[in-house]
């Protein structure tokens, strides 16, 4: 999406260009999802549960150093 925009901006269509890049990308998405539809149709849950508690404590462990470099900018 970030390419497109900047393809189309530029090529001279600034704010035109950001929304044109938005709409082809989300185009190129939504084709994406519908090729891939039937396949996710017979996903199968695991067989070993994730402990819910421990998968949030390892993404909170994971972005805090991202967090601490946007609060520090």
């Amino acid at each position: 999406m970030i390419g497109m925009a900047v393809v189309f901006i530029l090529a001279g269509f600034y704010v035109l260009g950001t929304l044109i890049g938005f709409a082809i990308a989300q185009l190129c998405t939504f084709n994406i999802w519908i090729l891939y539809w039937d396949g996710l149709k017979d996903v199968k849950k695991p067989e070993i549960p994730v402990n819910e508690y421990k998968l949030a404590k390892k993404l909170l462990i994971f972005r805090s150093p991202i967090i601490i470099t946007v609060l520090e900018s």
